[in-house]
């Protein structure tokens, strides 16, 4: 069964068709009685159409939203960032960072940006999210044999029940894809826990803990994060996600790009010149 249209339905598909149709008609020339009446048949059958096609459209939003309210058949997150490996632990809190926020709500995101920057946040205890990130980014590309594993993790000592950054790991690679997506989708975005099985909740349940000790006095952990702090300040970290304005450039940039080509083009001559013929008599 594809499930596209019921995840990507938008109010109103139907109706937006049968609007452009009838915008089509009404640019059609008239310059007789009979075109007049061509373009006003063709216009009553669009209104009936839209008519029609705003009856589907109400029907079917009624149903999509059910079901999403439901839970079932919820549009499909966007995907997530390809970051370059890191090559340090700066490097990796920075890498973190961007991971988690790329998605954030703009007014969340800036409140956090601001947080992080200075040690200090209402909502959140910056040093324990920041942790959590870290372990949450380090789970997620774990598979990559050379993927660069921070040293404030793979050194950290155990938690209180024994959890060490190599047990959490395993426990965590054990579990479904679908939970460990959850735990990681809960962590990153700092929302509440979903269900998850017991095996779930416990892992997830060490990774805050395991986080919770990095604040307590992981030298490796506060060096790497203050020296994040310190090269945003001077503006040296490179931005791992384009900037709105970014974009915007990029975007310009493709649209204007055919049209220098276009003009380029029409200068060239489309054969030599042929030589002027002697007029002398």
């Amino acid at each position: 069964m594809n499930t596209d249209y019921i995840r990507n339905y938008k109010f109103p598909d139907h109706t937006r068709a049968i609007l452009k149709e009838k915008s089509a008609k009404c640019e059609q020339p008239i310059s007789t009685w009979s075109d007049f009446g061509h373009v006003w048949v063709d216009l009553f059958l669009c209104n009936a159409k839209s008519i029609l096609a705003l009856g589907e459209d109400v029907a079917s939003y009624l149903l999509v939203s059910s079901l999403h309210k439901v839970g079932l058949f919820l549009p499909l997150p966007p995907t997530p960032p390809v970051f370059a490996n890191p090559h340090d632990n700066v490097e990796f809190i920075h890498n973190s960072i961007e991971r988690a926020l790329w998605n954030w709500d703009p007014v969340l995101r800036s409140e956090m940006v601001e947080g992080i920057d200075d040690g200090l946040a209402d909502k959140w205890n910056v040093y324990a999210v920041i942790g959590e990130w870290a372990m949450a980014y380090s789970l997620e590309n774990g598979k990559n044999k050379d993927y660069y594993k921070p040293t404030f993790l793979t050194i950290a000592e155990s938690t209180a029940d024994g959890s060490t950054f190599q047990t959490i790991g395993v426990a965590f690679r054990k579990l479904s894809e679908k939970e460990q997506k959850l735990i990681l989708d809960t962590i990153y975005r700092q929302d509440k826990l979903p269900p998850l099985t017991i095996a779930g909740k416990k892992v997830y349940q060490n990774i805050r803990a395991f986080a919770s000790l990095l604040q307590q006095g992981n030298k490796n952990y506060l060096e790497a994060f203050g020296g994040y702090q310190k090269k945003k300040e001077k503006g040296t970290l490179r931005n791992l996600i384009p900037t709105e304005i970014e974009v915007s450039r990029i975007n310009q940039q493709k649209t204007a790009q055919p049209t220098i080509q276009k003009i380029a083009a029409s200068t060239l001559p489309s054969a030599p010149p042929r030589p002027v013929e002697s007029s002398r008599s």
